[in-house]
């Protein structure tokens, strides 16, 4: 189910900050966690990755280019640098 609901979201987006913002109105959030792109749920928690959801990261950065993320403290995760 999630796979329907979500991956338009990344085949479709123009903007890394585009498709965080469309998770985000959805009550998602993406992130970067040992470098996989993932979708966290309200709570924080790991719900998929990109290619999970048939859309790899490396799709999605050919098609829009690169995400420019920023690492938490623990080196393990990171967010979309805010524009």
């Amino acid at each position: 189910m999630l796979r329907i609901f979500l991956a338009p979201i990344f085949e479709t987006g123009e903007s890394w900050q585009q498709i965080a913002g469309t998770l985000r109105a959805k009550g998602y959030a993406l992130s970067f966690r040992e470098g996989h792109l993932v979708v966290l749920d309200d709570r924080d928690r790991a719900l998929c990755t990109g290619s999970d959801l048939g859309v790899p990261m490396a799709a999605i950065s050919a098609r829009i280019g690169r995400p420019c993320v920023v690492a938490r403290a623990d080196g393990h995760a990171g967010d979309l640098r805010p524009v």
